[in-house]
């Protein structure tokens, strides 16, 4: 009898096309809810050829390896045909073939699945999450990618910088009618944090670059995509460890103005969510943590204890 796809498994292939690579939990909260459940459908998807396995030491915990799965290019011509990915994205883009980094990809989907949770605890807001290597990271009429802008940061009027975030999202709240607007970077100390020449992945340069966006108002160009107006935004870093954090933390603070910089790190994000006060806002550890939604909507917004 031929290999019968579901409903269900389109939706775990547009996931994996949006995101690259994902591990076999991350699949699981998102699209089964009991791991004995997701561990037998996607056996049986890369069975069929349609997706594809490799094993690496990225579960949660050191020691805890864990299954990171992709698309194959017979998932990617599936979608192809079925007319759901965008004209012009190639096999590599989707499959897992070209991808790197995939601790900070890994990471990185983390947060969007936090993010996600936000809706199930305060179903009065609603979000909408981009990754910049996302083949469906929006762009506008003129072909322009949303998550590429242009600035040139204080003291380098002269050489305009291309800025690239990890991801951009919002958060609407349906009862106040109002969205915010929010650049996220992953950092997985594996970047240097200041150095004389200020390369592309310096964070010190990086927190620069937005600062500029910020005060040249350019973010604006957001606007557009989301039929909104925005009023600044804020910066969130993702540190990969509290030692890393605490890095972070001592270097925004001694960049003013640096009031709309936000610092956590995975352990807490983990622990409470991200609607939980767990943000160092400023950088400023001196004070008590805070919610990126204020002290109203301040809850902690774990995810749920999957069934086995």
């Amino acid at each position: 009898m031929a290999f019968r796809l579901k409903e269900t498994d389109s939706r775990l292939f547009m996931t994996l096309a949006d995101c690259g690579a994902m591990t076999t939990t991350q699949l699981t909260v998102l699209h089964f809810g009991c791991r004995k459940v997701g561990r037998r459908r996607l056996s049986q998807l890369a069975e069929a050829g349609l997706i594809a396995e490799q094993r690496r030491g990225l579960g949660r915990a050191q020691g805890q390896p864990e299954k990171i799965w992709s698309l194959s290019e017979e998932g990617f011509r599936w979608l192809q045909d079925q007319g759901k990915l965008p004209s012009g994205v190639s096999a590599e883009q989707v499959t897992g073939r070209s991808l790197h980094c995939l601790d900070h990809r890994i990471l990185l989907n983390w947060f969007a699945i936090h993010l996600r949770q936000i809706e199930n605890v305060l179903p009065r807001l609603s979000t909408d999450f981009h990754a910049s290597e996302s083949p469906f990271a929006p762009r506008s009429e003129s072909g322009a990618s949303y998550l590429q802008i242009c600035v040139s940061p204080a003291g380098q009027e002269e050489k305009p910088l291309s800025l690239i975030p990890d991801a951009i999202f919002r958060v609407r709240d349906s009862e106040q009618g109002k969205s915010v607007l929010f650049f996220l970077e992953v950092d997985m100390g594996t970047e240097t944090l200041a150095s004389p020449k200020r390369g592309a992945k310096d964070v010190r340069q990086k927190i620069l670059n937005y600062q500029a966006i910020f005060r040249s108002g350019k973010y604006r160009i957001l606007d557009g995509l989301w039929g909104c107006s925005f009023q600044g935004f804020r910066l969130l870093f993702l540190a990969n460890s509290p030692e890393r954090m605490a890095f972070l933390c001592r270097l925004v603070q001694e960049m003013p103005p640096c009031d709309f910089i936000w610092v956590t790190d995975q352990e807490r994000m983990f622990a409470r969510g991200l609607t939980d006060a767990i943000w160092a806002r400023g950088g400023n550890t001196a004070k008590p943590t805070e919610s990126i939604l204020g002290k109203t909507l301040a809850r902690p917004s774990p995810l749920p204890t999957l069934a086995p």
